[in-house]
């Protein structure tokens, strides 16, 4: 298996196609096939490994509900350089599709984009789990109601190198989707 790197926020995305926010309240996936471009993907990769290389990536931890740790994930995460070119670039296109879906939703989101690197290593996982509760951590996940994941891998990826994302919808449907590389995927933080 090959490593599967991505960046995980959980806010929003550029270029929503219509009836996205509905499609999303209904607890559709949105997808968005190139949201970011071959070259950006190259820029942000070389930030991450030399983020890497400088010893920034840490073991990814994660606690249940009771907030005591668990062991949801095997995973490596780091928070982004916010002074970095490529980055800024990712953030400002974010930045935008949050404001459109704000308009689309008819109704605001928290404030800012939480925003992290995670890398899967061979072997890593993430449980099945949900990415907000209602009434744990209210001032970090729990403020969430879409969450996003932008991939970073390389080109190329095949679905025997490992590494898809298992959303479970409504009625506990599971759809799989590759990490292909620039690929944006959105769905409901509470499902």
């Amino acid at each position: 298996l090959r490593k599967t790197f991505m960046f995980a926020a959980l806010q929003l995305t550029d270029g929503l196609r219509a009836g996205a926010a509905g499609r999303l309240q209904c607890g559709e996936i949105e997808r968005i096939d190139a949201f970011a471009s071959p070259a950006l993907v190259g820029d942000l990769r070389q930030e991450l490994f030399r983020l890497g290389h400088a010893g920034l990536f840490k073991v990814a931890e994660s606690y249940s509900s009771n907030g005591l740790k668990d062991d949801l994930r095997v995973a490596l995460t780091c928070k982004p350089d916010m002074d970095n070119p490529a980055f800024n670039a990712l953030y400002g296109r974010l930045n935008t599709v949050r404001s459109q879906l704000c308009i689309a939703l008819g109704h605001q989101l928290a404030a800012g984009i939480e925003a992290t690197y995670v890398v899967y290593p061979k072997g890593a996982f993430y449980k099945r789990h949900v990415d907000s509760l209602v009434g744990v951590d209210t001032e970090g996940s729990g403020r969430r109601c879409i969450s996003f994941v932008c991939y970073l891998n390389e080109p190329g990826w095949r679905s025997g190198d490992g590494g898809a994302l298992r959303i479970y919808g409504r009625g506990g449907v599971q759809q799989d989707i590759l990490p292909e590389g620039g690929l944006l995927v959105l769905f409901d933080s509470k499902l």
